[in-house]
């Protein structure tokens, strides 16, 4: 798990204790941060799946160009990774 999503849940579990705490010693509900916090949670699951997305294609495009590239350089010459690189 990233640490941004490990410091994400903590400190939604932090707000969540203290709506807990102000429901049960004052009997204050606070909706709108009860449902912000359940956004948030929704938002922190999405962008660890956009992470993980991101990650595959980093893996699956990316790093095969780059070693096509440092190939392509070691052998002196462009090669045809540099052909995606080229301005139409």
């Amino acid at each position: 798990m990233p640490i941004c999503r490990v410091n994400s849940v903590k400190t939604l579990d932090e707000i969540d204790r203290l709506v807990v705490d102000l429901k049960q010693e004052r009997g204050t509900v606070i909706e709108p941060l009860t449902d912000a916090v359940r956004e948030l949670r929704r938002h922190t699951e999405s962008i660890e799946k956009i992470e993980a997305n991101t990650e595959a294609i980093r893996e699956e495009v990316l790093a095969p160009t780059e070693s096509e590239l440092a190939a392509s350089r070691k052998a002196g010459g462009r090669g045809t990774a540099m052909l995606y690189l080229l301005p139409l």
